[in-house]
């Protein structure tokens, strides 16, 4: 069974992929983190697509902990 929405369309391969995909929750809206000025929120988000760059790069993670 396959999950989409508009523009993406995501197939698991397995059962427990399926049950991970379905367990997120859309909650609030990118206008809104966008006009948000809280640094304590935004930058863990933004720490976590970071971690992911670098490891296109051939380069070590980083962890971020508050």
């Amino acid at each position: 069974m396959a999950i989409s929405t508009k523009k993406i369309h995501i197939v698991p391969e397995d059962g427990g992929e399926h049950q991970l995909l379905e367990s997120f929750q859309v909650k609030g809206a990118v206008k809104i983190w966008i006009k948000m000025d809280e640094p304590k929120a935004v930058f863990p988000l933004l720490a976590s697509f970071a971690s992911v760059m670098l490891d296109e790069f051939d380069m070590k993670p980083i962890i971020v902990d508050e």
